[in-house]
C-alpha cells in the first residue's frame, strides 16, 4: 500500500500543547478511499492527546507582533497547531 499524509490542525485554548481544544480540522490525502468525514467532536482533548496517539507536531502559530492590536478581535482564533502523521491503508484518526 501506498503511504500517504494525514493532517490535524487544532486550535487551542492558549499556547501550549496540554490547553484544551476548541475548534480542529482534519485532512486526509486518501482522495476518498480512505477513512469517512471526522466525527462532530474533536478527536483529542488536548494537542498533547494527539502527540501521546503518535501524531507529529509541526508548526504553531506564531505570537502577537507588538504592532497587533490587543483591543481588537481578529478573524482567526490564536494558538492553531498543526500537526502531521503518515498512514498506509484505511485508518481513522
Amino acid at each position: 500500500m501506498t503511504e500517504r499524509q494525514q493532517l490535524l490542525h487544532l486550535w487551542l485554548g492558549g499556547p501550549s500543547v496540554d490547553n484544551p481544544v476548541l475548534a480542529w480540522s482534519f485532512h486526509d490525502a486518501s482522495d476518498g478511499e480512505g477513512p469517512q468525514p471526522p466525527p462532530v467532536e474533536p478527536p483529542y482533548a488536548t494537542g498533547l492527546d494527539a502527540m501521546r496517539d503518535g501524531w507529529m507536531l509541526l508548526s504553531t502559530t506564531p505570537p502577537p507582533t507588538p504592532q497587533d492590536d490587543p483591543n481588537s478581535p481578529g478573524t482567526y482564533i490564536d494558538h492553531e497547531f498543526l500537526f502531521e502523521r503518515r498512514v498506509t491503508g484505511a485508518s481513522t484518526l
